[in-house]
């Protein structure tokens, strides 16, 4: 009974014993450890197996209870029991290990898929960034939205890092836990299969070493996977950064480019617009010297008008000159008005070329401030010069020939018109000279008719005053004749003085008729030569100069015919040559050489069609002045005012012309000659 006693105390002090280790085992155990897995035993009530832990203290405390038979049969069953709970320890170890590992592989791949989803929504937010830096985009804006965009990517990188960098922090956590859980799972199995006591304990600790070297094996493994993904993720957010840089870098030198392209296109269409092409001021400082180019036309017009409504026997040179004067000053003041007007117009030109200039130097700084990325051998001096400068070059030299054209057709204007006047004047002022020099000569032949009048009068006057002198001496003689036949001889001689005067006063009366008779003539005559003057002046020659005009009208009639004939001759050879040219290009057949155009003979070509017209040569017209005198026209009123309407280089020009005609039909006449 006391060994009883003392073998139930023995089996419950160490039953006591292992459940309160049991307890604090299982106070200590990591919660992390016990997810997926259940603590209690499968198959044993945790009362069941305190108390297969007491018997088996028990046992071993009481070495002596192996001898008796009922020992070893409890001895013998405890171990069947020992190996039954071994093997059900083993297998709960692998199922635990195994849903350990599946539940952690789970948290892995949570984490991980959390890291991506982070990292996916992040890589969209960045190409929306980038593929939002479109052209138009670009140029709408400012360089702060390409360093906005490039800034918020950076945003999102540093939060794609950080998620890196809390994901390699989460992996290696799950895997410190997981580790830890293992091994504090493997210790505590330890003691199981200890406190289950079917291997002895030397036994146990190898097995638990190769389960822990297992496990570190695989947990080695594990963290040199985790590493690697982790490795691979920076390596692929590297290139990926990468990428996202180039493009962005890619779009910044594309945003320069469309600047620096838009810059340059501003610049080009800023100088293709009016305000340098032409300018508004300057069309009004041209409209306003085309009003006054106008204004002094009227004027020279009026002039002239007023030139020729003077009546022709009032016309005189001082009257011309003086309307020549006034011609004159209209043309230094229209002179000077045009330099002035040119002078402003010069200045405009070169302020918008200083302007452009300026534009020029602006877009330089751009570019260089803009600093696009050039293609190699490129720099932004040489796009200057090849894109910019020969736009502004271009402007100034349209506008200087513009300049050069205007003044030159203001001057070539002005001259004309004023050589124009000039020649209308000289017109009229050879009239004026005419006149005034018929007029200087009808009162130089007037004088001289009165002259002779009064000188015969007073020859007369001073013969009668003689006669009547020695008639007084006579008659006082007479008077005094003492004797008849004294009175009859002095009567005589007196009726002779008489007679003398009577004779004198009929020569005086025959002299003066004479004198006036061949008064007229003169006059006459005098007129005569005037009047032709003025026919010759206005291009009428004495009708004994006919047949030589007839002659030239002729000649002319003849070249002009010819020069019809020519045109006609050479559009005919033209056309013949086109249809020539159409049949050789369509080619002949096989076989069949085609055909060569027939030669024309030597006097074919000056047959002519009957559709070229035969000029008439005109006849000479007559024209018959108020006074009588008949005169032929060698030229035309139309013609005589075409002459007035040259200048002197043309009239040169001219000149010269008719000189080599003439040569050339001098020489054409000799070779017929020779």
């Amino acid at each position: 009974l006391k060994q009883s006693h003392k073998f139930a105390q023995a089996l419950v002090q160490p039953r006591k014993q292992a459940q309160t280790e049991y307890s604090k085992m299982g106070e200590t155990k990591p919660k992390d450890t016990m997810k997926g897995a259940s603590s209690k035993p499968k198959t044993k009530e945790m009362s069941e197996v305190l108390n297969e832990i007491a018997e088996v203290k028990t046992l071993n405390a009481n070495l002596q209870a192996k001898t008796s038979v009922r020992a070893k049969e409890m001895f013998e069953k405890m171990k069947e029991t020992r190996r039954a709970k071994h093997i059900e320890a083993m297998n709960e170890y692998e199922s635990w290990t195994e849903t350990f590992c599946e539940s952690m592989k789970e948290r892995y791949e949570d984490r991980q898929k959390q890291s991506e989803a982070l990292r996916t929504t992040t890589g969209v937010e960045i190409e929306k960034t980038l593929n939002s830096m479109d052209d138009n985009t670009l140029l709408a804006s400012e360089i702060e939205y390409v360093t906005y965009s490039w800034d918020h990517i950076s945003e999102l990188r540093k939060e794609r890092k950080q998620e890196i960098a809390s994901l390699s922090v989460a992996l290696h956590e799950l895997h410190k836990v997981k580790s830890n859980s293992i091994m504090e799972y493997i210790t505590i199995f330890k003691g199981r299969l200890v406190e289950i006591a079917f291997l002895l304990e030397p036994q146990i600790v190898t097995i638990i070493e190769e389960m822990a070297s297992k496990e570190k094996m695989r947990l080695e493994k594990e963290l040199a996977e985790i590493e690697a993904y982790l490795t691979s993720i920076n390596m692929k957010e590297q290139e990926q950064f990468e990428k996202y840089y180039a493009k962005w870098k890619e779009r910044k030198e594309q945003y320069h480019t469309l600047k620096q392209n838009e810059a340059i296109q501003k610049f080009k269409s800023r100088m293709k617009e009016k305000y340098f092409v032409n300018p508004e001021e300057r069309v009004a400082k041209m409209k306003e010297i085309m009003e006054y180019q106008l204004a002094v036309y009227n004027m020279r017009k009026k002039l002239l008008q007023n030139l020729q409504a003077i009546d022709m026997g009032e016309i005189s040179k001082d009257k011309v000159n003086e309307m020549d004067e006034q011609l004159r000053k209209i043309n230094d003041d229209a002179g000077e008005m045009y330099k002035v007007s040119i002078k402003s117009l010069v200045e405009l030109k070169d302020n918008r070329h200083k302007e452009a200039l300026s534009l020029v130097e602006y877009l330089k700084g751009f570019l260089l401030k803009n600093d696009a990325k050039l293609p190699p051998g490129m720099t932004f001096d040489k796009i200057i010069a090849e894109e910019c400068q020969p736009v502004v070059e271009s402007r100034l030299k349209e506008n200087n020939e513009l300049l050069l054209h205007f003044d030159k057709y203001l001057e070539e204007f002005d001259n004309r018109m004023h050589e124009y006047s000039k020649n209308i004047v000289s017109f009229y002022r050879f009239i004026g000279e005419t006149y005034d020099q018929h007029k200087k000569e009808m009162q130089n032949l007037e004088l001289q008719y009165q002259l002779a009048i009064a000188k015969l009068a007073d020859q007369n006057e001073e013969n009668m005053n003689k006669r009547d002198s020695e008639l007084k001496q006579q008659i006082d003689s007479l008077k005094k004749s003492a004797t008849q036949i004294l009175l009859v001889e002095r009567l005589s001689i007196c009726y002779a003085s008489l007679d003398t005067m009577n004779k004198e006063y009929d020569k005086y009366e025959v002299d003066l008729k004479a004198l006036i008779a061949t008064q007229e003539p003169k006059i006459v005559q005098r007129y005569q030569t005037f009047e032709l003057t003025l026919a010759k002046h206005f291009k009428m020659e004495e009708e004994k100069a006919k047949d030589r005009i007839q002659e030239r009208l002729n000649k002319e009639t003849e070249e002009q015919q010819k020069l019809l004939e020519e045109e006609y001759l050479k559009k005919k050879e033209a056309e013949e040559q086109k249809l020539l040219g159409d049949a050789a290009a369509k080619s002949p057949p096989k076989g069949k050489p085609a055909e060569k155009p027939k030669a024309k003979g030597k006097g074919q070509a000056e047959i002519m069609p009957s559709d070229v017209p035969k000029l008439e040569p005109p006849k000479v017209p007559e024209f018959k002045s108020p006074s009588g005198g008949l005169y032929v026209v060698e030229f035309t009123l139309e013609q005589l005012a075409t002459s007035l309407m040259r200048t002197e280089d043309e009239m040169e020009r001219k000149k010269k012309i008719d000189e080599e005609r003439l040569k050339e039909e001098k020489r054409k006449e000799e070779a017929l000659a020779a």
